[in-house]
């Protein structure tokens, strides 16, 4: 599926047109289209591409950035900065028309992700990524660009929006994460991966065996298989197949001889291996998701590269985390494609819920649902069931009425401090699941965390006692604003 399959020429592309893609280059070209791409060339990989990246996402649009020609590469080895910061690409990635609102993007991606019907790999003979082929003394990962993204960091990063490819040794299950990804030398790399994560549960089950994890790691591919490598689907699915069912036909994939993986055959450049426990390195810092170095310096097992595969002039992604608030005009995979998902997991086992939002700046762990009250601790129900959602985690799940607007913080922030009492309508619950990227928990409780549900709605005891608000009524509202508009406007 390629440009020939587009619903909309590039030179055509309207808001509300589908546009289609084959790989990397043409969602690029798109992209480029689309008024959404920028071009720096000789820009340094020590720091100045992280900076880069990081700034970029201070602006409204949040532009995709190429990078060539950097010092110390050869011209033609590529990076793309931020490959979906924006509505337009992240649509563009998931298949859905182009030019929309947040509003209907959310609508459209929950309608499809309910629909979405997983279609497995094709596996074919020959591919892109075939074009050119490092094994034995020839491979040298330092042909390749590796940033230094932050000046924290314990060194260079080739992997912040990576494919990492293992499987189940007791199953067969073929799992695709997101992890980060060290440049150790020209032929190791070290891959950190949080203990819940399914690639650790991989890599632990080999070990247990007293053999080493094969892996795959592709660092350039479809914006797609990078989206779906960062969500939590249930074990013993595969990303390969919820990306084939986005796009409604097979992805094409490679075996792999080294590791007996299948290799994306459009990536730009893969890096297969082994990990291997009996080679440990030092690994970080990095400056994480939560915007903090939070995992610090830790003894990792290291990848042996067997092989690298990869096209004519690659190009790999680029998409470190930085500080919050970050995105102002931007947005997530996630938000788009499950935009109303929370919210259907939540009227699923809470009755009345009118909404739920998760503040995007507090990396998820701001969350707010709003709930019409029907019977006493219905508010409670609802809190624990956003501070316990599996997909979600919030830190501080906090319930309001359906009277507030959960997207504006200042009416959140107006209820909270109105309308719940600290002593009564603050509960703590202990030792929940943590990660070592969370820069509050202390190294030694890594595993463990507290999460706190607020509840600032209206007593349902004396809700129909409690003071009514001061505002100006909707019919009062509509006749103010017909006479007067010319006034207040």
């Amino acid at each position: 599926m390629g440009r020939s399959g587009m619903e909309a020429p590039v030179d055509t592309i309207q808001p509300g047109s589908v546009a289609r893609y084959a790989d990397l280059r043409d969602y690029l070209e798109i992209v480029d289209a689309l008024g959404e791409l920028r071009r720096a060339n000789g820009a340094d990989l020590h720091l100045e591409i992280g900076a880069i990246c990081a700034l970029a996402r201070e602006s409204s649009l949040i532009p995709a950035t190429l990078c060539d020609n950097i010092p110390g590469l050869e011209p033609g080895f590529r990076i793309l900065l931020n490959p979906m910061s924006s509505l337009n690409r992240t649509a563009l990635a998931v298949g859905l028309p182009l030019g929309l609102t947040r509003a209907e993007y959310n609508k459209l991606g929950t309608e499809k992700w309910r629909s979405l019907a997983p279609i497995p790999p094709r596996l074919v003979a020959d591919g892109p990524v075939l074009e050119n082929v490092q094994e034995g003394d020839r491979i040298d990962l330092a042909r390749f660009p590796r940033p230094h993204w932050h000046d924290g960091d314990g060194g260079p990063y080739m992997g912040t929006a990576d494919a990492v490819v293992t499987r189940d040794p007791e199953t067969d299950w073929v799992n695709v994460g997101t992890y980060r990804v060290m440049y150790q030398d020209s032929t190791h790399v070290s891959v950190y991966i949080n203990p819940d994560n399914h690639g650790r549960l991989h890599q632990d089950r080999y070990f247990k065996q007293s053999r080493a994890c094969p892996v795959l790691i592709s660092l350039g591919h479809d914006p797609l298989l990078f989206g779906m490598a960062t969500q939590r689907l249930p074990n013993g699915s595969c990303e390969y197949d919820y990306v084939g069912g986005l796009r409604g036909e097979p992805m094409d994939v490679i075996l792999e001889h080294h590791t007996g993986l299948p290799m994306p055959a459009q990536s730009e450049l893969v890096i297969a291996g082994e990990i291997r426990q009996d080679d440990v390195r030092p690994e970080g810092p990095f400056g994480e998701t939560f915007g903090y170095y939070a995992s610090g310096v830790q003894d990792l097992p290291t990848v042996e590269v067997k092989a690298v595969y990869f096209r004519n002039h690659p190009i790999i992604l680029g998409s470190p985390p930085s500080r919050p608030p970050r995105q102002p005009g931007g947005t997530s995979f996630l938000s788009i494609l499950h935009g109303e998902g929370l919210l259907d997991r939540m009227r699923r086992s809470v009755p009345g819920v009118k909404d739920v939002y998760s503040y995007q700046p507090t990396g998820g762990h701001l969350a707010i649902v709003s709930i019409q009250q029907q019977y006493p601790g219905h508010a409670k129900q609802a809190g624990l069931a956003l501070a316990n959602n599996s997909g979600h985690r919030p830190r501080y799940a906090v319930v309001v009425d359906d009277d507030v607007n959960i997207r504006d913080l200042q009416e959140v922030l107006w209820v909270l401090c109105t309308r719940s009492d600290p002593i009564k309508d603050i509960e703590i619950i202990t030792r929940t699941t943590s990660s070592p990227v969370e820069p509050i928990i202390p190294p030694w409780e890594n595993d463990l965390m507290s999460r706190a549900i607020i509840d600032a709605t209206r007593p349902f005891e004396w809700l129909d006692k409690f003071p009514k608000t001061v505002e100006v009524s909707p019919e009062l509202r509509e006749h103010v604003w017909t006479r007067w508009a010319h006034v207040i406007a």
